[in-house]
Formats: C-alpha cells, sequence, structure tokens
C-alpha cells in the first residue's frame, strides 16, 4: 500500500495535471505522469521483494526499578534461500509509543539482532509489541507490513532510596531513645555485616571487614534477636493525591528493600485488606516489590486485622500523608504491645497543608516528609542524626 509520501505525490501530481490541462502546460502533465508512475513502480517493488523472515525478541532484565532501561533483543532469521530486502521494525512500547528502526538486508539462513532500549518511567507491568516489519522501496512511497502478534512485558519495581534499616537505629528506637547509638560488639563473623547506609552513625563500622570488602560495612542485628518489621501502606484514595501516592509506594519499597538487605524479616500489609507473612530473603522481596509495582489507591476504609500488628518486639511502620490522623492509627495499630515500636511517615500533599497532629514518644515517631523534600533525607535524619525523643 501506499505510504504518506505516496499518497501525498499522487495528490501533487493529479493537481499538476490539472494545472497544465488547464494551462496548456504540457510539461506539467509530463511531470505528473512520472509522479504516478513512480508511485506504480513503488508498489510493484514491495510486491515483488517477498521476505520469509523468522523474529524473536528477548527482554532484558525482566525485573527492572523505575527509569531503569529494558534492553531490547529482536532477532530476525532469513528462513528464505535469497538474501532478504531491508526491513523496518516497528515495536509498540506501551506507555511511550512506537520504536522504529531499519534492519538487514539479512543473508539467506543467516540471523541478524537488533537492540534498542525501552524506557520504564512509571512502575508497572511494561508491554512490549505488538511488532511490525515492513519492507519500504527506497524512495519510500510504498510499504508492505508483516505483523508479529507475540508481545513480551517487563515489571518495572517502584523507586528505591537509599535508606537506613530499622535495624541500623535499634539501640535509638527502643526505651533508650534519649541515647546515641552504641558500637556493636566486636567480633570477626563476616555474615552479619551489609554496606553502609549514608547517614548511619560511624561508630557502627566495621572496619576489618570494610577494608576487605574495599568498602564501608557495617555490623548486622544478630540473627538470635532480630526483630521483625512490618510495612503497613495506606492505600485509601481519600488520603492520596497521584503525587503522593507515588511516594508513598516508593517509601514502602525502599524501607522493604533496606531491610532485606539487613536481612531482617519483613511483611507488608495494606489498607485494604492485603497481606503477606514475614520473609527475608531475595524472592520474598522480589514479590512484594512486584506487587507495589502494580498497587494502586482504594476506595475502602481501614480493614487490617488487629492481631496481626501485635507483635511484642517488632516496628510498624505506617506509610501515609498528613490528612492520616489519630483515629487512623487507632483503627491502624489498637494492639501496641509495651515493647513495640512505632513509626508513622506523613507525605504532604501541598506546602499548605494541614498535618494532623500525631504524638511522639519512645515507642511513636512521626517522620513528615514535605512537599519538595526527599523522603530519604527525612528517614535518614530521623533515623541517623536527630535523637528521638523520650
Amino acid at each position: 500500500m501506499p505510504t504518506r509520501r505516496g499518497i501525498t505525490l499522487v495528490a501533487l501530481s493529479c493537481l499538476l495535471w490539472a494545472t497544465g490541462r488547464l494551462l496548456g502546460v504540457v510539461e506539467f502533465e509530463y511531470f505528473a505522469l512520472s509522479g504516478i508512475t513512480l508511485v506504480f513502480g513503488a508498489l510493484v517493488f514491495v510486491q515483488i521483494r517477498r521476505f520469509d523472515v523468522a523474529v524473536g525478541r528477548t527482554l532484558s532484565p525482566l525485573r527492572v526499578f523505575v527509569d531503569t532501561p529494558v534492553t531490547v533483543t529482536v532477532r530476525l532469521y532469513n528462513q528464505h534461500r535469497f538474501t532478504s530486502p531491508p526491513l523496518v521494525i516497528r515495536d509498540h512500547v506501551d506507555r511511550w509509543g512506537q520504536a522504529r528502526y531499519l534492519a538487514g538486508p539479512v543473508p539467506p539462513r543467516r540471523s541478524l539482532d537488533v537492540h534498542y532500549s525501552a524506557p520504564s518511567h512509571r512502575r508497572g507491568r511494561l508491554t512490549i509489541g505488538p511488532m511490525e516489519l515492513a519492507c519500504i522501496d527506497p524512495f519510500g512511497l510504498a510499504v508492505r507490513a508483516k505483523r508479529i502478534g507475540t508481545t513480551a512485558e517487563v515489571v518495572v519495581f517502584p523507586r528505591i532510596y537509599p535508606v537506613i534499616p530499622i535495624t541500623g537505629a535499634e539501640s535509638s528506637l527502643g526505651p533508650m531513645a534519649n541515647q546515641r547509638f552504641s558500637p556493636f560488639n566486636s567480633g570477626d563473623d563476616l555474615s552479619l555485616v551489609r554496606p553502609y547506609v549514608e547517614g548511619e552513625d560511624p561508630r557502627r563500622i566495621h572496619w576489618a571487614s570494610s577494608a576487605r570488602a574495599n568498602t564501608l560495612m557495617v555490623r548486622a542485628q544478630e540473627p538470635g534477636i532480630m526483630q521483625q518489621l512490618t510495612v503497613v501502606l495506606d492505600s485509601r484514595e481519600e488520603v492520596h493525591s497521584p503525587a503522593s501516592f507515588e511516594s508513598a509506594v516508593s517509601a514502602v519499597a525502599s524501607v522493604l528493600n533496606s531491610s532485606v538487605v539487613a536481612r531482617q524479616p519483613v511483611r507488608l500489609l495494606t489498607t485494604n485488606g492485603f497481606s503477606t507473612s514475614f520473609g527475608s530473603s531475595q524472592e520474598s522481596l522480589n514479590e512484594l516489590l512486584e506487587y507495589l509495582a502494580e498497587t494502586t489507591t482504594s476506595k475502602s476504609p481501614i480493614s487490617i486485622n488487629p492481631d496481626q500488628l501485635s507483635t511484642p518486639t517488632g516496628t510498624t511502620v505506617i506509610v501515609s500523608t498528613t490528612a492520616f490522623s489519630t483515629a487512623d492509627l487507632i483503627s491502624a495499630s489498637p494492639k501496641q504491645h509495651r515493647n513495640a515500636l512505632l513509626l508513622t511517615v506523613l507525605f504532604a500533599r501541598s506546602s499548605g497543608e494541614r498535618t494532623n497532629h500525631i504524638a511522639s514518644g519512645a515507642h511513636n515517631v512521626s517522620i513528615v516528609v514535605g512537599p519538595n523534600e526527599l523522603f530519604a533525607s527525612a528517614w535518614n535524619t530521623t533515623l541517623g542524626y536527630k535523637r528521638l525523643p523520650a
């Protein structure tokens, strides 16, 4: 079929022919006839240039974080005994548009790989495909396309920020909240060290392990006394704007990620009733991040089983907005044990928004993140530098 350029040339040729007939200029008619003949020749060209090409597509990696490019490899295998004509690859990329590349010609019984990068600017499932192979004449006047109906998907995880894990601030979040961090006990068990996160107390650095790893390392909490972490995402539509919900999801993902790196058992709850069991493996973290990649706001009220938050020595982190109130806190965490810790992270939806006051104490700490403030900065400052209220 003719391309847009071919249709334009035919239209202009017809107009030129009519002008030539009206004015009696024979040369105009010759030029018009040449244009129409050129388009007709292009149509014949793409019809006789047969191509029998098998197409395969691979994506790498299949799970990425926001703004991490996805490498798409398209392999063309020429099954014909003659060399294929140059082909145009048109691959649909969800939420972006169409990737368009020129490939070939492909020799007979040979393959050719074409690579391009697909952007991942938003969390969720990124669908790539279907694909279209097109044979175009040298002048771009006619095209013959072959549609490849296969698609592939990539899971785009929320953005992750480097934050201090809860296990790195237990001495300040417990009953001794009026004290600074204490250094860990001496020891050489390298299985209990983890990478240093900017903002942590330098006295926690394990220098022997840092020298061997050639990077700063800190000693993690011993497994025998490891506290469990429950992260609650407030997914109610009434308290969120689109931007604040994305920030909340990213904050939850960051806290879960840093805690799993520190080998702390974590679980995720949402106010719409979703819940998981405790886990500290990379597989369990990937499952949580995959859920967070696709989660949306809900119109349902808070529906959390109180028994799920009833942990004697665990830590609970509730992530919401400044619309979160003390009444919501009681609904979300009605059975707080004497030794349990509660952190409430509140995102301000606008600079002039009024903040509902939630009292802080030795076991109840509020972190308010301003509209122009990074979550990692507010979190690390509270857990790493400031002395928390007693």
